[in-house]
């Protein structure tokens, strides 16, 4: 996944095994749901800066999330993102995790957030620094091979 962004790294726990064996799937969420903020920071988006700052804040209002591969106690995963559109108020990309011990994806979480005002609890445009951040981003991996399971919908 060659100019992914890395947004974050982790090791499973054994609080996270299910009576499966394995990774338990709100903990494939909770890893997902941290590494947005490694994404977020990259973009001047942090919720550490610029929530604090300005009040403003990016939720996610629509996600899809399809598991490849099992995650096993003690095996280390990294998150890449890829950035697939945007709006003047809404980021839309792709989370994408990897077994670092075997080489495989894991699973993929697709996310739509919108730009926040906290104090309104409404949307508002993002900045102009952060559009021109995820403009430059988004051209720099558009050149990439389409990203797996984009747009998926769960089908019987």
């Amino acid at each position: 996944m060659d100019g992914w962004l890395e947004v974050a790294v982790g090791r499973v726990g054994p609080e996270t095994i299910d009576y499966n064996g394995h990774m338990n799937v709100v903990h494939y969420r909770a890893a997902f749901d941290a590494s947005t903020d490694g994404l977020f920071a990259h973009l001047g988006l942090g919720p550490e800066q610029y929530t604090a700052r300005t009040g403003a804040t990016l939720m996610v209002v629509e996600e899809h999330t399809r598991y490849h591969a099992e995650l096993s106690e003690g095996e280390r995963y990294r998150i890449l993102a890829r950035l697939v559109g945007h709006s003047a108020k809404k980021l839309h990309y792709l989370l994408a995790m990897e077994n670092l011990d075997r080489g495989v994806l894991a699973a993929t979480h697709e996310e739509l957030a919108l730009h926040v005002d906290l104090t309104a609890r409404r949307s508002t445009p993002l900045p102009a620094a952060a559009l021109a951040t995820v403009e430059a981003l988004e051209a720099a991996q558009a050149r990439l091979p389409p990203p797996p399971d984009l747009g998926r919908v769960i089908t019987p």
